[in-house]
């Protein structure tokens, strides 16, 4: 005959969650226009905001970071033509916003 086992139970009351509904996170983008896409040679990014300064990451497919520029201003002519042809994705950051687009390198 075997003794039996001891159970420990653990019982827990009043537990309280709280929520912070006073901030708010923003959803603002980076707007921006992204051309020849598909590209070749070279791709233009032109930002609405041309008074901040900006930067640019380029990833891969398997998001892989490939590029990275910083402080830029204005619009950007970025080559591609070192990228082999393949969908990459451009992260842009700029005052505190970010915006991520797919391109094609042909």
């Amino acid at each position: 005959i075997s003794a039996p086992k001891e159970e420990t139970v653990l019982y827990i009351d009043d537990i309280t969650f709280e929520f912070d509904y006073t901030s708010v996170r923003s959803n603002e983008k980076v707007n921006m226009k992204l051309y020849p896409n598909p590209a070749t040679d070279y791709m233009v990014v032109s930002l609405d905001n041309q008074a901040d300064s900006y930067e640019l990451t380029v990833y891969d497919i398997n998001g892989k970071q490939i590029k990275h520029l910083e402080s830029l201003v204005g619009d950007t002519r970025m080559a591609v033509n070192d990228l082999s042809a393949g969908t990459y994705f451009l992260k842009v950051q700029q005052a505190g916003n970010t915006t991520v687009r797919k391109f094609v390198v042909e």
